[in-house]
């Protein structure tokens, strides 16, 4: 891998850690969701919105005494790699609360910026 390479990669893995920060806390409801979309396929994009849906019904139906699964949310870590010079898979660990969560991401470069084409949150 070249220096050049080396920059890239850890560039994009900056990237991923702020996306990946940036979705959990969409997800808990302290970021607009709406922030994502243009990082975003819109597929995906309707399945985040889908999935903070149902943590938002969460809460009202067990009250908001009892925090989302996603509060206090923060990424420890980020693997990264670069498949093609075109696209990256990543791996990022996030902690919230007692819980660990896996979050698996694919990013697709696109004319000026680089957009999320899968992702996994366990």
């Amino acid at each position: 891998m070249s220096l050049d390479d080396a920059r890239r990669l850890h560039q994009l893995k900056g990237q991923v850690h702020r996306l990946v920060q940036a979705i959990m806390e969409a997800l808990n409801g302290t970021r607009p969701l709406q922030q994502l979309s243009r990082w975003m396929e819109p597929p995906l994009f309707s399945s985040l919105q889908l999935r903070r849906a149902l943590v938002q019904e969460c809460q009202e139906h067990f009250g908001r005494d009892r925090p989302s699964p996603y509060a206090d949310a923060h990424v420890q870590s980020v693997h990264a790699q670069c498949v093609t010079p075109l696209v990256l898979e990543a791996t990022a660990v996030v902690r919230c609360r007692q819980r660990t969560r896996a979050v698996a991401i694919r990013m697709e470069a696109r004319r000026v910026s680089w957009i999320v084409t899968a992702l996994e949150i366990g």
